[in-house]
């Protein structure tokens, strides 16, 4: 019976299928690229596992300069180089505070705290940018309810 069972979860988490696509949007923006990398590093470190077909998988999800940027990162690893190296090798792939903070905690032997770190800074970027987007709407409605208002009363 669980043999069954860990046959079946283990189809579904097979990694080496040829496509793999979790979000209908092709076009996602870098900085969401970046953070989606980071969370599929994180997860592979977490969970000790090969990191170059989730790059791999994940560059075949992201369209234009992200999927390019993935692709180096892919040959890289496939090359055997060392995970922070080949980061760092790949220009724009993140930002330079996060191969810093990676390169520390790789050598420090940290990297499951770093990570940790930087998913979270990551979300608060995420939030703030959220709640300038929320205040950039109510502003501008606030302007279009002004306008019309200040119209009527000169009509």
């Amino acid at each position: 019976m669980f043999g069954e069972i860990g046959k079946q979860i283990t189809r579904r988490l097979d990694l080496s299928q040829s496509t793999w696509h979790v979000s209908p949007l092709w076009k996602l923006e870098s900085r969401q690229a970046r953070a989606s990398l980071l969370r599929v590093l994180a997860f592979a470190h977490r969970e000790k596992l090969d990191v170059l077909p989730l790059v791999r998988h994940l560059g075949a999800e992201h369209r234009g300069a992200a999927r390019r940027r993935l692709r180096r990162l892919e040959r890289r690893l496939l090359q055997d180089t060392p995970l922070v190296e080949a980061l760092e090798q790949t220009p724009d792939l993140l930002s330079d505070d996060d191969l810093l903070a990676l390169r520390f905690g790789n050598q420090s032997g940290t990297l499951t705290a770093t990570f940790d770190f930087l998913l979270e800074r990551n979300a608060a970027q995420g939030q703030a940018t959220r709640i300038k987007v929320i205040q950039g709407v109510v502003y501008g409605f606030c302007l279009a309810l002004f306008t019309a208002l200040a119209l009527a009363f000169m009509m």
